[in-house]
């Protein structure tokens, strides 16, 4: 599936590329970042250049990432992903990361969030969002409430790979 980009008043969603090899090692190593994400282990470049080479199909590796953009220079802010993509059960997980604090809580996660829900809703028509945020991150747990993600039970369908049932998430979700 060839994506396309997704603009929106303040920013831009782009598929990752090869140019963003670089600056995605330094992103996901960066340990503040770790305390957002579900990954401990440091990821190797190796990891992210299959990653990268990986978004050419969401149909068969379930996943994709985004890169965000502001919209006014084309600087990238963060990423967006979908991953654990059941087409069967029409759902999927979702992350956003806005890298510099400075950039946060100015609307770029928002917009982002409501881009690629459209996306997922007209496009690849799935039923369910859903992710798992620490009980730490009163921030992400608002961003999402806002997008009409509701928190609730984890249904025993949905499987993260990386949490095995860490109770120190919170797990909220989007039915379309």
């Amino acid at each position: 599936m060839k994506s396309k980009i997704f603009r929106g008043e303040k920013i831009l969603i782009r598929p990752v590329n090869i140019n963003d090899l670089t600056l995605l090692y330094v992103w996901e190593n960066n340990p503040e970042n770790k305390l957002f994400t579900h990954v401990d282990l440091p990821i190797s470049i190796f990891q992210i250049q299959e990653l990268i080479e990986n978004q050419s199909d969401i149909f068969k590796y379930n996943q994709m990432r985004f890169i965000i953009c502001d919209v006014s220079n084309n600087t990238p802010l963060g990423t967006i992903d979908l991953y654990n993509v059941d087409f069967q059960i029409k759902t999927a997980e979702i992350g956003v990361l806005i890298v510099d604090p400075l950039n946060r809580r100015k609307g770029f996660a928002n917009e982002s969030i409501e881009l690629v829900k459209d996306f997922c809703l007209n496009t690849l028509a799935l039923k369910k969002l859903y992710c798992f945020i620490s009980e730490d991150n009163l921030i992400s747990q608002s961003l999402f409430s806002k997008n009409s993600f509701i928190m609730k039970k984890k249904p025993d369908c949905i499987h993260s790979k990386s949490l095995n049932n860490d109770l120190s998430f919170k797990y909220f979700e989007l039915c379309f």
